[in-house]
């Protein structure tokens, strides 16, 4: 029944990812982007990544997992599913992009600090599209805080009060975030909305059928409009908020079309997004020095294909992974690779 109820949240899991591999698979140096698809690019970045808080947020009070295993066990999981693989992994890509550093757009330095500064400061680190993780976690933390505080005090006051305060700060931290990428703070400020959202609409979001086509249209006529007006603007911060919320609502509803339809076609995704969005951009950067700054192959082959192999190998990963022996297996976790 769990499984029924979350097909939409598979569905926008998956959409988010493709959009993540999408977004990435952007050439760049000797390669000029045609500008039609920098706007393509521009309304990805959008709400992309909000998407993902969203759904973060809407899982977190869907699952109660805060609740149901007690503050300090909720907080040790999600240290083993985040961090465990943001540290492991992005000290396993120091040495070979070190050695590509010639290749690449990104200062690598040969240092201790540089290692240091890469993992504390999550938008410097050796993986930069591995910012999400910590980001992500250090909301946790803070929304793992406030349940438990709220759970003790559970009277009616306390019930209806919390959530807009809890909305009108996040809403005042999205707006006014703190300007230092230490501890990833930055983007906390600027995405604790988005969970915030996912976390108090869940009940509403989960519980209809969110198939006005109307309010479907209005929402995509507000983000186009942005987007065509607005194309080299910033894809985060208060002009983005508008229309990012508004694709959310139109991946969710999209999300419900697909699961009363039955449809499977993007199964091949479910419970493997996390592993992709981990390994898609190794694979990409190398497709893209070969192809791009090697070869100057055209722009819209070296496009596909960066697309192709951030989508492919990861599942080829996992796939491997998955068939390793159960004692080697279970340890899988350490790089991201949770089973489906």
């Amino acid at each position: 029944m769990e499984k029924k109820k979350l097909g939409f949240i598979s569905f926008a899991y998956a959409i988010g990812c493709i959009l993540v591999v999408l977004g990435h698979s952007y050439p760049l140096g000797n390669a000029v982007t045609p500008k039609w698809m920098d706007i393509v690019r521009t309304a990805i970045y959008i709400f992309h990544m909000p998407l993902f808080f969203f759904i973060s947020g809407f899982l977190l009070k869907f699952s109660g997992s805060v609740k149901k295993r007690g503050y300090w066990s909720f907080l040790v999981q999600k240290a083993k599913q985040l961090l465990v693989p943001y540290v492991f992994l992005s000290l396993l890509g120091y040495v070979p992009k070190l050695l590509v550093s010639s290749y690449i757009s990104d200062k690598v330095e040969l240092s201790a600090g540089y290692v240091v500064r890469s993992l504390l400061v999550p938008r410097e680190n050796i993986w930069g599209h591995f910012w999400f993780i910590p980001t992500l976690f250090i909301i946790y933390v803070f929304a793992a805080t406030i349940i438990t505080l709220a759970s003790k005090r559970s009277d009616q006051i306390t019930m209806k009060v919390l959530p807009p305060v809890i909305l009108l700060m996040s809403l005042a931290m999205h707006h006014f975030p703190i300007r230092t990428g230490w501890f990833s703070l930055q983007d906390v400020y600027i995405y604790s909305i988005y969970v915030a959202l996912g976390y108090f609409s869940c009940d509403l979001v989960k519980d209809r059928k969110l198939d006005n086509r109307w309010i479907a249209a209005l929402c995509a006529a507000v983000f186009f409009g942005f987007v065509v007006l607005r194309a080299n603007a910033s894809t985060s911060g208060s002009f983005a908020l508008i229309p990012a919320v508004c694709m959310i609502y139109l991946v969710l509803a999209a999300g419900k079309a697909y699961e009363r339809r039955g449809s499977t076609f993007l199964h091949f995704l479910e419970g493997k997004t996390f592993t992709v969005f981990l390994f898609s951009w190794p694979f990409q950067a190398v497709v893209e020095v070969l192809l791009n700054k090697v070869l100057h192959l055209n722009w819209y082959v070296v496009f596909l294909c960066m697309f192709a192999a951030g989508i492919a190998m990861p599942l080829l990963i996992y796939q491997v992974a998955s068939r390793l022996p159960a004692k080697v297996r279970r340890y899988s976790w350490i790089i991201g690779i949770q089973e489906a």
